[in-house]
């Protein structure tokens, strides 16, 4: 009988040690995917961003402007969008339209929107702060006068640039530059 009792104890330990190291599977059971409603909102809040980023919402953007009157004509390149700290020129062409010649004309920008800036140059140089003085500009000649800007303060900022010849022939470009972080 001893040599049954020890080959039944054999056989029960070696099942033992078999479904030991071998357990059982889990069942494959389908995972659904789940979101709160929390979670939707932030999946199409960056699905938005991301949209708007391809179609370059965020990206730098230049708009022009132009307005004509009394003779003068004044075509504006200037940044519409543009990050922090970037630097940006903003373009000003002054054309006589008269049959005359003007003596002198002067470009100005507004104080206030080009104080929003820093790191200001502007070519030509100015005799006034903000003015530039645009010297004998014969019938149907343009000049360029460049301001270079670097963006300092975040937001929307609003200002104009205007040229005037005389007291009475003035006309004035409307601007408005938003910078993003």
């Amino acid at each position: 009988m001893t040599g049954t009792t020890s080959t039944a104890a054999h056989r029960n330990r070696t099942i033992a040690e078999s479904q030991a190291a071998d357990p059982p599977k889990p069942p494959e059971l389908p995972r659904p995917i789940r979101f709160y409603r929390y979670q939707w909102v932030g999946l199409a809040v960056i699905l938005l961003v991301v949209g708007l980023a391809l179609f370059g919402v965020f990206g730098d953007s230049v708009a022009e402007t132009r307005v004509a009157g009394g003779g003068l004509e004044l075509r504006v390149e200037y940044p519409s969008r543009f990050r922090y700290q970037q630097v940006s020129p903003i373009r000003v062409w002054l054309t006589n339209q008269a049959d005359e010649p003007v003596d002198t004309a002067i470009v100005s920008f507004s104080r206030a929107y080009l104080l929003q800036f820093s790191n200001l140059t502007i070519v030509p140089s100015p005799e006034r702060p903000f003015e530039v003085e645009v010297i004998d500009l014969a019938p149907g000649e343009t000049r360029l006068v460049l301001a270079e800007i670097q963006a300092n303060h975040y937001g929307k900022h609003a200002g104009w640039v205007a040229a005037t010849a005389g007291k009475s022939d003035t006309v004035r470009a409307e601007l408005s530059t938003t910078v993003y972080p």
